[in-house]
């Protein structure tokens, strides 16, 4: 879904770029050239998130694999218990 929201994202800042050259044609171009910053930085927000996919931050790697070593642990010890209540 995030790759499809990228791709309709990237697209249209094309689009809006586009108009605005086309704008900037006919009428001042000191004054809708300025405008131009927002579908310009759309589309490179679009291009260095690759299409909607952001990479993790170092923290959140880390949040994540403390996260699945917690589970692991937990996982183990009802394991543990359960083998202790068996044997009982």
């Amino acid at each position: 879904m995030k790759k499809i929201t990228g791709i309709i994202t990237f697209l249209s800042g094309i689009v809006a770029t586009i108009l605005f050259l086309l704008l900037a044609l006919g009428y001042n171009k000191f004054i809708l050239l300025p405008l131009l910053i927002v579908p310009i930085s759309v589309i490179k927000y679009t291009i260095s998130t690759k299409f909607g996919f952001e990479s993790k931050s170092e923290l959140d790697k880390i949040t994540e694999e403390n996260e699945i070593l917690r589970q692991k642990v937990k996982n183990a010890e009802i394991k543990n218990k359960l083998s202790d209540q068996k044997t009982i």
